[in-house]
């Protein structure tokens, strides 16, 4: 959810996550502050985006604007009930239908104290405001949660929880906390021996606007998720809100997570069920269809290098197969965490292609659970006459389910050993006489299929019914009557639509995007839009209509709910158009 916005309303005009920073009697903003929260005593000179506290039991001065915020302190005013009965540590005075542009959550710090209120109160939240209004977080944030705060969709923060570190004399460095009498404050620049609340306060205001902009920088390169599993290690309240946000509330932070990024390391316990893992496992599971003509199953080990196929170790396992005589009988199917499994025709698609992780050979129990569910649902799925696997370490916690199903394994030491290779080739070839052996245009046109299943769903039946596959892997077109519909992209492991391909999704009635009556030329901004299916995903390919004729097609750059909701930002990026 986190996000970094353009938003522009009466004399605001900020680019968020952003920290209003205080400014009344007493308290003197930073030089280096953009955006400022006021009781009206001390206004900064010339200063702009200026948000003035409405008056409450805490601030009873009047504003000095007519417009300003009601910060929803407890007793500021009546609490609404239903919120008051979900989450009894908040007691906001907000009607949040009723907020028109920013919406401050007054008790949210006490929420961080129940970390699974906290977890469930800003992902409903989200939910409920769409993505058209700001969150505020008063007096919740320091440099040590800031990211996570950001992750859970607070567009809007102020320095009140750094402050209060400081007043305790916390001196915060780097995510750790020293306390002001260490003899080590000595070596830290502008700090030095007994520093005074002064020096404190100024370091960590520093330090805070630093955390900012590393987390913006996080947000545009698609790392912020990796940057909160990093920092959730400060407090252990942190790791429960993230683990019960993946746990219990994945369906609502899946909707904000795009379907294509950039790489990332699955470093962590939490990195398991991070959204767009979890979305992978549950695709296999429910969209993906298997190729139907391979009857080996041969299981291979992961590697560092992705695509696998691309990889030293993959090549030799690619030629060894080659050498059996049956290749177009074999499925390839990867294990690895934290997504259970690959089939080698997904090997490229996200977050297949963009996962790293640390191998050490060990483990871990809920790795290794995730693998055997994802294996036992395979097995399930296709029936196989042979099973082959080509693995090490993983078989001392599958050998014996294996074992059960029928599998050889020819593993051992190294998988890579030249004598395992070859009773790997030789295993295989052993196969020949019994098993069929399709044509390779059957085998693409079902790895296509399979393909095209992940990717749409029950909508790819639309988009394939009647089609023919041409060409081999990575040039692969689909072709209706000799026209195209669509072609495979391998670096994101995608169809890439036409306008035909388009006008035969549509009939599935999914990713579809209606607008206003125009042909669009240019990319179609979110102001143009009038509905969208609600399964699109930023990242989806999409087709764009008009009362049902299509005009366009392209890739979402919001999900479905932004584009119908919000009036400014880049809903598709076109690519063909009528």
């Amino acid at each position: 959810m986190g996000r970094i916005t353009s938003f522009q309303s009466g004399c605001l005009d900020l680019s968020t996550p952003e920290i209003l920073y205080i400014s009344g009697k007493g308290v003197e903003p930073p030089s280096f502050a953009r955006a400022f929260i006021s009781d009206g005593s001390c206004p900064p000179e010339g200063a702009k985006n200026v948000i003035d506290l409405l008056p409450s039991r805490f601030f009873d001065r009047a504003p000095r604007l007519d417009t300003g915020i009601d910060p929803g302190f407890r007793g500021a005013g009546p609490a609404q009930s239903a919120y008051e009965k979900d989450f009894p540590t908040v007691f906001s005075s907000i009607d949040f239908d009723a907020v028109s542009d920013i919406v401050p959550v007054g008790d949210a710090l006490l929420l961080s104290r129940e970390p699974k209120r906290f977890a469930h109160f800003f992902s409903s939240l989200r939910e409920r405001l769409g993505p058209g209004k700001l969150v505020y977080a008063p007096g919740a944030a320091d440099p040590l949660n800031l990211a996570l705060l950001c992750y859970f969709g607070i567009d809007l923060v102020d320095p009140y929880g750094t402050m209060v570190r400081s007043s305790l004399g916390q001196v915060i460095m780097n995510g750790r906390i020293i306390q002001s009498e260490s003899q080590e404050l000595e070596r830290v620049v502008g700090i030095g021996k007994d520093p005074d609340h002064g020096a404190i306060l100024k370091h960590n205001l520093r330090q805070l606007e630093s955390e900012l902009a590393i987390v913006r920088d996080a947000i545009r390169e698609g790392t912020l998720r990796h940057l909160v599993e990093l920092r959730a290690r400060h407090a252990a309240w942190m790791v429960e809100a993230l683990r019960f946000a993946d746990l219990e509330e994945y369906r609502s932070f899946e909707r904000w997570t795009p379907t294509f990024g950039g790489p990332f390391l699955a470093s962590s316990k939490e990195s398991l069920w991070r959204p767009e893992i979890r979305r992978y496992r549950e695709r296999i599971e429910t969209r993906y269809l298997p190729p139907s003509s391979p009857e080996v199953l041969l299981l291979l080990p992961c590697s560092a290098r992705k695509p696998y196929s691309l990889s030293k170790t993959h090549r030799m396992f690619r030629e060894a197969v080659r050498n059996s005589g049956i290749a177009s009988s074999i499925q390839e199917v990867i294990v690895t965490s934290p997504l259970g499994i690959v089939p080698r025709e997904l090997e490229t698609v996200y977050p297949a292609q963009q996962y790293d992780i640390p191998v050490t050979g060990h483990w871990d129990e809920d790795e290794k659970n995730i693998i055997k569910h994802m294996l036992r649902w395979l097995l399930s799925r296709r029936k196989y006459s042979h099973i082959v696997a080509h693995i090490d370490d993983e078989w001392e916690f599958l050998g014996e389910m294996l074992e059960k199903a029928g599998a050889v394994h020819t593993g051992g030491e190294s998988v890579t050993r030249k004598e395992n290779l070859e009773k790997l080739t030789e295993m295989l070839r052993s196969f020949g006489d019994d098993i069929p052996k399709p044509g390779w245009n059957q085998r693409t046109a079902e790895e296509i299929r399979a393909m095209a299943s992940y990717q749409f769903g029950e909508a790819y039946q639309s988009l394939l019914e009647g089609a023919e596959v041409r060409g081999g892997f990575p040039m692969v077109r689909v072709l209706k009557g000799g026209v195209q519909l669509c072609s495979l992209v391998p670096d994101k492991g995608s169809l890439s639509l036409t306008l035909d391909g388009g006008k035969a999704l549509a009939r599935s009635g999914k990713f579809g995007v209606e607008i206003d009556d125009f042909v669009p030329k240019t990319n179609v901004f979110s102001i143009g839009v009038t509905s969208a299916s609600d399964e699109i995903r930023s990242g989806d390919e999409v087709y764009v209509h008009h009362g049902g004729d299509v005009r366009a097609v392209g890739t979402a750059r919001m999900n479905g709910t932004s584009m119908v909701a919000l009036k400014r930002g880049e809903a598709v990026h076109i690519r063909h158009h009528g």
